[in-house]
């Protein structure tokens, strides 16, 4: 299985695949990891990823146009790997609850996954339509934490059947 992970912070990542199960993991070939940072699909010298929303409103949100370039390379890298299908998913706290079931569920489809970690109030609606397939949530309040994604969805998953082993994990 592949995981491709769209993030703002990608160096936060590497301790996923340097300690515990999830090194053993990767170490065994049961899963490989990628991160991208949408600061690198961006065309101004700013490397600008987010701005007012359109017709006001409080906050900032990510832009439609780095974040649908970094899933364009996300997807050419897992068919590049080898996987038949991938699934993109934007982690945020509206999306229904990620559970053991649901991690089964993802694990049962055999599709690379493609998630979307966002920052900010949120992403370009118009993105989220066009190019996610599905909103998944491990909590019900936005959450800044990385380790909250890397502990809550990459680690349960990569201990699925086919991985280490299969344990039922708590709600983070």
């Amino acid at each position: 299985m592949r995981f491709d992970v769209i993030t703002l912070f990608p160096e936060m990542f590497e301790a996923i695949t340097k300690y515990g199960v999830t090194r053993k993991a990767v170490e065994l070939g049961k899963f490989q990891l990628q991160t991208w940072n949408p600061r690198d699909f961006t065309t101004d010298n700013y490397r600008t990823i987010d701005d007012r929303p359109y017709g006001g409103g409080p906050g900032m949100v990510m832009l439609a146009e780095p974040l649908e370039k970094a899933i364009s390379a996300a997807k050419a890298a897992q068919v590049a790997s080898g996987a038949k299908k991938s699934r993109v998913i934007h982690l945020s706290p509206q999306g229904r609850q990620l559970t053991h079931e649901v991690v089964m569920e993802l694990l049962a489809r055999d599709e690379g996954l493609i998630l979307l970690a966002s920052r900010y109030e949120g992403v370009d609606e118009r993105l989220l339509r066009q190019q996610v397939d599905e909103e998944l949530s491990a909590t019900t309040h936005r959450h800044s934490r990385i380790p909250l994604y890397r502990d809550c969805w990459i680690a349960p998953t990569t201990r699925g059947p086919r991985f280490i082993t299969v344990r039922r994990f708590r709600k983070c």
